[in-house]
């Protein structure tokens, strides 16, 4: 996977030329994800335990078929406790890229 945040990170800040690193350079490794059917909340709990905003939700089949972000839990009213807290986590750890 690979993120506005790992092409600022590992591109632009170490001043790489954009037009000739390749996305295997600077992509993220070893991308935590989720299911169509895993529950919302232990979502929230992996953002908050690996530190990230976003988690790729992934079919039996192996194929991305959404993406999950904090932003979308936050805009539910119901989620809306489970979205600070992982932003809360994730802000406080964080990690070094």
């Amino acid at each position: 996977m690979i993120t506005d945040r790992d092409i600022v990170l590992r591109c632009v800040a170490t001043e790489s030329d954009p037009q000739s690193t390749r996305v295997r350079e600077i992509m993220t490794r070893g991308v935590v994800s989720v299911s169509p059917d895993d529950d919302v909340r232990e979502a929230a709990h992996k953002m908050a335990h690996e530190q990230v905003r976003r988690l790729p939700v992934v079919s039996a089949g192996g194929s991305v078929v959404g993406m999950l972000s904090l932003g979308d839990m936050a805009k539910s009213r119901a989620l809306e406790m489970e979205a600070a807290n992982a932003l809360s986590e994730i802000s406080v750890n964080i990690k070094k890229v």
